[in-house]
């Protein structure tokens, strides 16, 4: 992930890339959070949301600069970021313990068939996206300004 932001390599994380980041290899995630003061009578939106934008663009900018000149890793850059440390435990436990109580459901309900199909479809849907994405050799991005903050 720490490679130019308009880089081929670049990988943009999604929950699966940070899920990787519990078996094995480190994934560190930095949040920069500032606080966004909206006024209630706001005539245009939009002038703000541009604004915010652009701050985070000069952040992300600055990101690459630190980057390439190695210094990306120095106390004074990185105490405005907050890391994420992840529970690899608590998370192992959350996906076997949702699996767990599918099955338990499903044999209650009398639907152990419906249970197999249905994972099954999932399974060949997800994987059969991936790989069509992955022999395309195309990556996400966020296309539409604000798509993030609008998600969130």
């Amino acid at each position: 992930l720490n490679c130019s932001l308009i880089s081929p390599h670049r990988v943009v994380p999604d929950i699966y890339t940070l899920n990787q980041g519990c078996g094995s290899y480190p994934v560190d995630v930095y949040i920069h959070l500032k606080r966004m003061h909206i006024a209630q009578d706001m005539n245009d939106p939009k002038t703000f949301m541009m604004e915010n934008y652009q701050e985070k663009d000069q952040i992300l900018a600055e990101w690459q600069r630190q980057l390439d000149a190695r210094t990306a890793s120095e106390d004074k850059w990185m105490n405005q970021f907050t890391l994420i440390t992840n529970n690899e435990m608590e998370c192992f436990c959350y996906q076997i313990g949702h699996l767990v109580m599918v099955v338990i459901l499903s044999v209650l309900l009398n639907r152990g068939d419906t249970f197999i199909r249905l994972f099954g479809s999932i399974f060949c849907l997800v994987s059969g996206c991936h790989t069509f994405g992955w022999l395309l050799n195309s990556t996400s991005t966020e296309s539409v300004p604000f798509e993030t903050g609008i998600k969130a």
